[in-house]
Parts: C-alpha cells; sequence; structure tokens
C-alpha cells in the first residue's frame, strides 16, 4: 500500500512547486510598485515551496522489504 503513495506523492510536490512560482509573479509585482504586500507574498511563496521540496530532501525509497 505505502509504494503506491510515492508516484502521487512526487505529483503533488510538483504541483506545489509550480503553484509557488506563480506566486513570484505578484512578489515582482509588489517590489516593483513598493507595495506593503510583499513580505505576506514572500511568505506565502516559501510556505507554499517548502512542502514542494520536502520529497526531494527524504531518502528515496530503495525496495528492500
Amino acid at each position: 500500500m505505502k509504494q503506491s503513495l510515492f508516484p502521487v506523492i512526487a505529483v503533488l510536490s510538483l504541483i506545489l512547486s509550480v503553484f509557488s512560482a506563480t506566486m513570484l509573479v505578484p512578489t515582482a509585482y509588489a517590489w516593483a510598485t513598493g507595495e506593503s504586500t510583499l513580505i505576506p507574498f514572500l511568505s506565502g511563496f516559501l510556505i507554499t515551496l517548502a512542502p514542494g521540496l520536502l520529497p526531494t530532501c527524504l531518502p528515496a525509497h530503495s525496495g528492500v522489504k
């Protein structure tokens, strides 16, 4: 059962990483215009990116039982 979750986790982490990258556009706009929303956008980017990158930091599944 647990082996079947690895592809799902990989896809979800990729989706989270791509979604976090889309937050960089409003972040750049907030920085360019001097808006006060820069910190919340950066926080949202990092909070979304962290779970997306977490599976890449975990040890790979070895397949040994």
